[in-house]
């Protein structure tokens, strides 16, 4: 029996209280999945999550990384492969009903990012079980055990966003479609309908994971002042690479 995506909504925030642009997000998403479950997870709440149901290299990869992006990073691919649903970042805003564009509802979503570079990870709809989940988890783990310099350039990116979660989404339509899938823009992928379709996919083009289905304002870059974001501004101001920040 194919797996279906189950009705359940995943967020997470390095607090419990959210700034109030986030609130409103949250109260989108809400109001539009009516039927969905909705799990809002702190820091602490991810970190026992993935102690508990991971693998030993797996929580070692996970508390190993120094940011708590990252690590939400690594939690979103993680909770989908265990349990599936939705999960999209916390400054997203749901302007469709799920049922609108998650397909048929048996099929990893994911959507091109409005630079067409890479695929979208901050909004993501799975059936538990996906082999891309499990790439990208075996990549992040296999990256970590590498001792990277966090502080380079585009770290955040290669470790665990979309960088890795574009490498993980042609690795897996690779295994069918050759070489040839080694392309440098994810939307000439997106483009491939034939492609991903056989491998239990569904890939929206940019405005529809961008702009219409679900939005995302990129809010976070305005909040590394509050508190909850010590991570970032140690991290940046004080790099010390022998030292992880929770």
């Amino acid at each position: 029996m194919t797996a279906r995506i189950p009705k359940k909504i995943w967020q997470t925030y390095k607090t419990t209280e959210l700034p109030l642009s986030a609130v409103s997000c949250t109260r989108s998403w809400k109001r539009l999945s009516q039927g969905w479950e909705y799990r809002l997870l702190n820091d602490r709440e991810i970190d026992a999550y993935v102690r508990m149901r991971g693998s030993t290299d797996e929580y070692a990869a996970f508390s190993n990384l120094p940011l708590g992006v990252m690590k939400a990073d690594f939690w979103r691919y993680f909770v989908l492969l265990k349990e599936g649903g939705i999960y999209s970042d916390i400054d997203t805003v749901a302007n469709d009903r799920p049922e609108n564009w998650t397909g048929d509802g048996t099929t990893l979503v994911v959507g091109v990012e409005d630079t067409r570079e890479f695929f979208c990870q901050w909004t993501i709809a799975a059936p538990p079980n996906h082999p891309v989940l499990r790439i990208a988890l075996d990549l992040i783990v296999d990256r970590v055990h590498l001792n990277p310099d966090y502080r380079s350039r585009g770290a955040v990116h290669h470790l665990t966003g979309p960088k890795l979660w574009t490498d993980a989404i042609k690795q897996y339509l690779a295994f069918e479609g050759g070489p040839e899938i080694a392309m440098s823009q994810a939307e000439q992928i997106q483009l491939d309908r034939e492609l991903w379709a056989r491998r239990n996919m569904l890939i929206h083009p940019w405005h529809v994971l961008c702009c219409s289905a679900v939005s995302h304002l990129f809010a976070s870059k305005r909040w590394l002042d509050l508190p909850g974001y010590e991570s970032w501004r140690m991290l940046r101001h004080h790099p010390d690479p022998t030292r992880t920040i929770s």
